[in-house]
C-alpha cells in the first residue's frame, strides 16, 4: 500500500489530479478484478501473481 501512496503523491506534487484520480480508480478496479478472478495475473516462479495496471506502468503482485 505504502508503493500506491507514493504513486499517488507524485502525480500529486506534479499537479497531475486527473491522473492520480484516474491511478485510484484504475488500481481499485484492478482489486476489485483479482478479488473477483485471482487467476487474472500471470503467475510467477515464486508461487507469487503480476497483474499489470493496463493504462499505468505499475503492477499489483499478489
Amino acid at each position: 500500500m505504502a508503493d500506491f501512496e507514493a504513486a499517488t503523491d507524485w502525480y500529486l506534487t506534479e499537479l497531475a489530479f486527473t491522473t492520480a484520480d484516474d491511478f485510484a480508480d484504475e488500481f481499485e478496479h484492478a482489486l476489485t478484478l483479482l478479488q473477483a478472478f485471482p487467476e487474472l495475473g500471470v503467475a510467477s516462479q515464486y508461487k507469487t501473481r503480476a497483474f499489470t495496471l493496463p493504462k499505468f506502468p505499475y503492477s499489483l503482485i499478489y
